[in-house]
This record gives C-alpha cells, structure tokens and sequence, in this order.
C-alpha cells in the first residue's frame, strides 16, 4: 500500500504574525514548537477546517507555503486527535528555505 501522503510536495503553515516576524535569518520557530515539540501543518483541502476549528476571528496571520523535499527536520504524517484525518507535523525547525512564499492570510 502506497502512503500518498509521502506524495504531496506542498503543505501549509498558519503562523501568526509576531510569530513569523521573530523567525531568524535561517529558520521559523513558532512558540507550538517548544510547547508541543513539532509544527502543526496541514494540505491546502485541510486548511478550511483548519482555519474554522482554531482560527476564526483572527486577523493577524501569515500562510505559509512550504516544500516538503526542502525540510531540514523530520515530517511525521498523524493522527494526534483521534479524527481519523492525518495532518503533516515538522519535528523540528522550519528552515527557511523551504517556504515558497508568505502572504497575509484574510478568511
């Protein structure tokens, strides 16, 4: 059996904007890095229910498109809710180079 998940070449990153803007020249760390010990990311068919779940009402976020063949950290595809749905999480570091673009996220 095939993981099609390992296919996908893009996935997403909600990050908020005091977040993005304290990245360092080389990686993005959000604050979810430390306190749950990977980034939350997600497919752009996932990102709908993402944003209805965890972020209505916020307008201070940046989308983050990013490639998975450039990550520096490990990309671990799970199902840490019990829903069923597995979404892809980065055990470590967001390097930079990775992101394709970073454009203010309006829902």
């Amino acid at each position: 059996m095939v993981d099609t998940a390992c296919m996908i070449d893009q996935v997403h990153h909600l990050a908020t904007s005091a977040d993005w803007e304290n990245r360092s020249s080389r990686h993005y760390e959000p604050a979810g890095l430390v306190d749950e010990g990977f980034i939350h990311l997600c497919t752009r068919d996932q990102l709908p229910g993402v944003v209805e779940r965890y972020y209505q009402g916020r307008d201070d976020l940046v989308l983050l498109t990013v490639r998975t063949d450039r990550l520096d950290a490990r990309l671990v595809w799970e199902d840490t809710t019990d829903s069923g749905e597995r979404f892809p999480h980065l055990y470590g570091p967001l390097t930079l180079a990775a992101v394709l673009s970073a454009e203010v996220f309006e829902h």
